[in-house]
């Protein structure tokens, strides 16, 4: 991100003075707030403004943005936004939009997680995964993962942003033991399904 904003062909050498500079990837919010120090004494607005709702959404205008920032600033980013979302949170100061993804992508990757053992568990007791799968769904343990099946989806980001939420609690100084088991169990799940991760590259 750092590289694209302010790298010798970067965003910074384009926009005019006045622009608002828009961040949309999942980063860490004190990348956020990194990207804010250079900018300072810039004659420019950032927002900070991940999006959710994966691959499907985006294909149909309907994603999800939090954002952070500005208050008058993100609404006049509204109209923009609406473009490709149909949903627009603002959560706060600049970085509250990180936050809200990391959050968003900690529990999404925790259900995940249950959703992969318990099916899992269901087949090795004899029940059949899309029949069980019908019936969570329709149940106390339904999910979005579980509804929209994002398992089997690609899943390249999901150790990168539980690296990140770790990386946030540790400076918050707060205890997450969840966030770590659920890193493992994502990538043990990767490993299943013969998808690459960090350690393992794809060909």
């Amino acid at each position: 991100v750092e590289s694209v904003i302010f790298g010798p062909e970067g965003v910074l050498s384009r926009l005019q003075p006045g622009s608002i500079l828009v961040v949309s990837s999942t980063v860490a919010p004190q990348t956020i707030k990194r990207i804010a120090g250079r900018l300072q004494g810039r004659d420019m607005h950032l927002v900070d403004a991940p999006l959710t709702r994966g691959e499907e959404a985006a294909e149909k205008g309907r994603l999800l943005v939090m954002a952070g920032g500005d208050a008058q600033v993100v609404e006049r980013c509204r109209p923009v936004f609406s473009a490709f979302s149909d949903a627009i949170h603002y959560l706060g100061p600049l970085g509250a939009g990180q936050v809200g993804k990391l959050v968003n992508n900690l529990i999404l990757w925790a259900c995940m997680s249950a959703n992969f053992e318990g099916l899992k568990l269901g087949q090795a007791l004899g029940v059949d995964p899309e029949v069980l799968r019908r019936a969570l769904v329709d149940s106390s343990a339904n999910n979005w993962s579980l509804q929209t099946r994002a398992e089997e989806k690609p899943v390249p980001w999901a150790e990168k942003d539980m690296t990140i939420v770790l990386k946030e609690a540790d400076l918050a100084r707060i205890s997450l033991p969840l966030c770590g088991t659920v890193k493992e169990v994502i990538k043990g799940f990767k490993i299943e399904r013969g998808l690459p991760t960090p350690s393992m590259p794809a060909d």
